[in-house]
């Protein structure tokens, strides 16, 4: 929060509101607005910084050394984003012209007469010259008086006024992410290093588009332990400061830079890093093995030391942590039984807790570990089956198949999980996630060959024989039967009786039930996950779909509710949500296919 220093009492003299804020404008623009703790004998003010002044910033290039690198100021610019001022400048040294912006240099401290005038922070992408914006020290300060808005923040948002749908969740997740970063004119936040060891090196490129919508760059390389003298390394100006945000048999860590300690609290990078408000990360030092110099993007390579501390406000001027403060993490278990390695692969890991980065560092870990041998073979089979643990409810709980990669499964363990974390009601923690994959070398996928039933024409009572051939991919022919027994009450007229594979019968569901999948609190969102994935790919379904009779209520089903009762339910004057009971009935078996097709067979009912 910004205040007039020392000028209240001329305010009080002024009886215009006109002339109020024309010299609110004036003080503003001077620079005289600062925060409460701004220390002009630590910090420089915007209004003392002009165009050609050097000075030099403090960050570190190659271990835990923090070296200063000189730079010259461009100019100040005012309202750079709304409400938000920045410094241009331009660094000088050498190395910084090879590599020029850099991943990982967020947050070294800029000093301009030996005071701290702010944070590198953002540039240009494909940039020829070190070119580097400056977020101001006066607004990385303000970020410690952050107050959370009532509720707290939500994360994600979805539209969960509609029937759930993972797939959908799934493709929306990287413009959801992108659309959360910073924004600056012509430039961008300079995306920070996601160094990750302990899964595959081909995961960083299957993984741009979720993490770099995060602003990360995907970089699978060495985390490694500590070199000597590396234990003693405090978190201070220019020093490296990392995130750990998965620990343990796979390590993920992304890194930047400290721009300011004040006792045991922290200030870093310059810019947000995920920009929720309140966070709860773990805070470690670091060191930095090189800097990888590429034309559209550097990065610092660097590794994680000692967790110090805990990330506890993430806005968009900084991010700010407190020493000897413990984040909470989560329990990760990924277990992958491939039929091409010489034994199971077992990974017990600890994730960051966080609404928006924990379903996306989950995905990584899962993709990571089952392409760890090799990428997934064009011919396979992927039984996989997950657990989300939740406290104070039942775990969310799944088991499927795919024979279409690792999309399916990582559609169902990271959109659950997303909305999970995201959702309206409830503040969810989550206290386990465990996931289990095994990889067969064959493609179960079958089409319908034939459908053929016994009777198109039958009586209300009466029964229909369903004989279905699938053609199953290199395989022989497979032979199933359904028997479908037409309800006593059921009035004359034409039906359509489906066989349907699990795809289609889901959207079937959708269309006749969709209460079933709408979430009006936690526990109606908690079933109606169950509903979505307790539909099993191997299953083959007979559905013969029957005329409306009843009502539902938003999730409360009312079959057989007299039509006149109905009518006044439907009362347009009411806002709950009333729809038609649609009626079906249906038999399914568990075949050894994923049956990719449907094929419908008109049936009449007489009188």
């Amino acid at each position: 929060m910004r205040y007039i220093h020392n000028s209240l009492p001329m305010f009080t003299a002024l009886k215009s509101t006109k002339v109020l804020f024309a010299v609110l404008a004036v003080l503003i623009a001077a620079g005289s607005v600062q925060a409460d703790d701004f220390d002009t004998s630590r910090y420089i003010g915007l209004d003392e910084i002009e165009p050609g002044m050097l000075g030099y910033t403090r960050t570190v290039y190659r271990g835990t050394e923090i070296e200063d690198f000189p730079i010259e100021v461009i100019d100040v610019v005012r309202d750079f984003r709304p409400g938000q001022d920045a410094i241009l400048v331009m660094g000088t040294d050498e190395r910084f012209i090879h590599t020029g912006p850099v991943g990982g240099v967020s947050g070294s401290p800029v000093y301009i007469d030996d005071r701290i005038a702010g944070a590198l922070a953002f540039g240009w992408g494909y940039s020829k010259d070190p070119l580097y914006g400056v977020t101001p020290i006066g607004e990385m300060l303000q970020v410690k008086e952050f107050q959370a808005p009532p509720g707290g923040a939500r994360g994600l948002s979805f539209d969960f006024s509609k029937p759930l749908d993972l797939s959908a969740i799934y493709e929306q997740l990287p413009q959801k992410l992108s659309a959360a970063r910073p924004r600056f004119p012509g430039a961008e936040a300079l995306k920070q290093p996601l160094i990750m060891s302990g899964v595959s090196d081909r995961i960083g490129d299957q993984m741009e588009d979720m993490l770099g919508g995060l602003g990360l760059i995907p970089v699978t390389g060495p985390i490694g332990s500590t070199g000597a003298g590396d234990e003693n390394t405090a978190l201070e100006a220019g020093s490296v400061m990392t995130i750990p945000l998965v620990s343990g048999d796979m390590n993920f860590t992304t890194l930047g830079t400290v721009t300011d300690v004040d006792g045991d609290e922290v200030y870093a990078f310059g810019h947000s890093f995920l920009g929720e408000g309140e966070a709860e990360l773990p805070m470690a030092t670091g060191k930095v093995h090189t800097v990888v110099a590429t034309v559209p993007r550097s990065f610092k390579l660097g590794s994680p030391i000692e967790t110090v501390g805990a990330v506890t406000l993430d806005k968009s001027a900084a991010v700010y942590g407190q020493i000897g403060k413990e984040a909470y993490t989560v329990p990760l278990r990924v277990k992958v039984d491939r039929f091409d390695a010489p034994k199971v692969m077992e990974y017990d890991c600890r994730i960051a807790h966080h609404r928006v980065i924990t379903p996306v560092l989950m995905q990584v870990a899962i993709s990571g570990a089952t392409t760890m041998i090799a990428d997934l073979p064009h011919d396979h089979r992927l039984y996989y089956s997950g657990k989300i643990g939740i406290k104070g409810h039942d775990p969310v709980e799944f088991e499927n198949v795919s024979t279409t990669g690792l999309i399916p499964a990582i559609s169902d363990a990271m959109s659950a999980l997303t909305l999970l974390m995201n959702n309206p009601y409830d503040e969810l923690k989550i206290e386990q996630l465990d996931f289990s994959v095994e990889l067969l070398p064959d493609n179960i996928e079958a089409a319908l060959w034939s459908v053929e039933v016994d009777n198109t024409t039958v009586r209300p009572g009466g029964r229909i024989k369903v004989d279905v051939i699938l053609e199953a991919y290199l395989a022989d022919r497979k032979h199933h039967s359904f028997t479908i027994t037409v309800p006593e009450n059921t009035e004359p007229g034409s039906y359509r009786l489906m066989i349907l594979g699990s795809r289609q019968y889901e959207q079937f569901i959708r269309q006749q039930a969709p209460q079933r999948f709408i979430a009006y609190n936690t526990e109606t969102l908690l079933s109606s996950l169950k509903n979505l994935m307790s539909i099993n790919r191997k299953n083959l379904y007979c559905v013969l779909a029957l005329k409306p009779d009843g009502i539902t209520i938003e999730r409360s089903e009312l079959p057989y509710l007299p039509a006149t009762r109905g009518l006044v339910m439907q009362d347009k004057r009411r806002s709950v949500n009333v729809r038609p009971y649609m009626r079906w009935i249906e038999e399914s078996i568990t075949t050894e296919n994923i049956i990719i097709d449907q094929k419908e067979v008109e049936i009449t009912v007489e009188k």
